[in-house]
């Protein structure tokens, strides 16, 4: 029995080599085509790499000098604003000079204002005390009757201002020089050294 079962396998033997090398040869074939298939990917991928490489040096030959014709006129544009940027400030340095002398101006044509407005008061003020004192005689220059009888024409008033009263000697007699400088007397008195002892 166990003669037979071993010639039985003996038997099966070509036959399962067979088909183990049947299988073999379909994996292997599979197995190869695969690479194929994988070797022609790499190679379209090389291609397409190849490709891409030309177009990304085409477009650089062709936007290059359009992005530095753009850089140029971005630069330009940012040097133009610092200008713009500078100029303000010294127009704002300006204006803020200006407006301080215009200040300081307004404050001084304020102060004038105040003062011209504030003196024809004061003026007036001064005239009306001018003018009450003027109204009023002064026992000291305006001698009474008598007196100007014995002075003649030896003193005058004139005003000198507006403010002020003054007194000048115009005539020249004996009896006007004795009395320069003499105190006033009364006319009682004065009559009575006219009368004769």
């Amino acid at each position: 029995e166990c003669l037979a079962a071993t010639q039985e396998d003996l038997c099966r033997l070509p036959a399962t080599g067979a088909e183990v090398k049947v299988e073999r040869d379909a994996e292997v074939r599979e197995i190869y085509e695969k690479s194929l298939k994988v070797d022609a990917e790499v190679r379209v991928i090389i291609a397409m790499s190849v490709k891409l490489n030309w177009v990304r040096a085409d477009v650089q030959e062709l936007f290059v000098p359009t992005i530095k014709v753009d850089l140029e006129a971005m630069l330009h544009e940012i040097q133009r604003g610092r200008s713009v940027i500078e100029f303000e400030k010294k127009t704002h340095a300006s204006n803020l000079e200006h407006r301080h002398a215009m200040d300081n101006n307004m404050i001084i044509m304020s102060s004038e204002v105040e003062k011209l407005h504030t003196e024809p008061a004061i003026a007036e003020k001064r005239a009306r005390v001018a003018m009450a004192a003027d109204a009023k005689p002064s026992p000291r220059y305006l001698p009474d009757k008598h007196d100007n009888r014995e002075m003649g024409y030896g003193y005058v008033r004139y005003r000198h201002s507006s403010y002020s009263m003054y007194h000048m000697q115009v005539g020249v007699d004996s009896h006007s020089q004795d009395t320069i400088g003499a105190p006033f007397h009364h006319s009682y008195d004065h009559q009575r050294t006219q009368v004769p002892r």
